[in-house]
């Protein structure tokens, strides 16, 4: 179990720490990321450019919200005379009626808010989202992970309540660092990246996590212990990773 405990958090240490030269092509981030929560799930939204040419935006749904992308190579075109054309207008259609929507003059310019929200029943684009969308988001993962890692914990024999106090103090913690990062950062970049930003966050985790919970928790041994919380966490990381294609971020 020493020479387990050893060999993890190196490999986990060099895996997070050890510089590799990588070559790659960076992903594209949105330039126009529209969300909305009362659209219904059949609406499309269909970008018109200056010149009359019309584009659909990219859509994905994600339980109750509604995402629209935008990207540069859409966004910007080019008539028959070389000259830049850009969005001037967006529609909206649904079963249930369509209406058009005037895309701001500095927003056709480039210089933009790269996040807006659509208000399906009072047909209005603004930018940026509600203030209580992050909160709100935060507090369902991090109920969310402690539901999974308490529940395995319980059923691999856990049942003393200072184990369950280590348990979710230390992974209210280690949430606050993952939705820090994700609140934190913009909100384009990360729809650009989630896997590999998911991933990274998580490698932090298990190191922090497998350092603590055996030297804290005196319920079982901290060889069995380390062992649960690596496995704990992969169940959390494998189930988090699948939810992040169908629930918003």
């Amino acid at each position: 179990m020493k020479r387990f405990l050893t060999f993890t958090i190196v490999f986990l240490m060099l895996a997070v720490l050890m510089p590799v030269r990588v070559y790659a092509n960076s992903a594209e981030p949105p330039v126009m990321v529209i969300l909305s929560v009362n659209a219904p799930s059949d609406t499309e939204l269909v970008f018109t450019y200056s010149d009359g040419k019309t584009r659909n935006a990219e859509k994905h749904l994600r339980l109750w919200e509604k995402c629209y992308f935008l990207y540069h190579g859409n966004f910007v075109d080019h008539n028959d005379n070389g000259e830049a054309v850009y969005y001037t207008k967006v529609t909206v259609k649904s079963s249930e009626k369509s209406f058009e929507l005037d895309i701001p003059e500095r927003t056709v310019g480039g210089s933009f808010s790269r996040v807006w929200t659509l208000d399906f029943s009072s047909e209005t684009l603004t930018e940026n989202v509600s203030p209580l969308r992050a909160p709100l988001y935060m507090l369902l993962r991090v109920m969310f992970t402690l539901i999974i890692e308490c529940g395995f914990y319980y059923l691999v024999g856990y049942r003393e309540k200072d184990s369950y106090i280590a348990f979710i103090t230390v992974n209210i913690i280690t949430q606050m660092f993952v939705n820090f990062v994700i609140n934190g950062g913009s909100l384009d970049i990360f729809y650009s990246y989630t896997p590999l930003i998911y991933i990274g966050m998580e490698l932090l985790v298990f190191i922090f996590e497998m350092i603590v919970l055996p030297a804290k928790i005196e319920e079982k041994k901290s060889g069995w212990t380390l062992l649960w919380t690596f496995t704990a966490n992969t169940v959390s990381m494998v189930i988090g990773g699948i939810a992040l294609l169908f629930v918003p971020f």
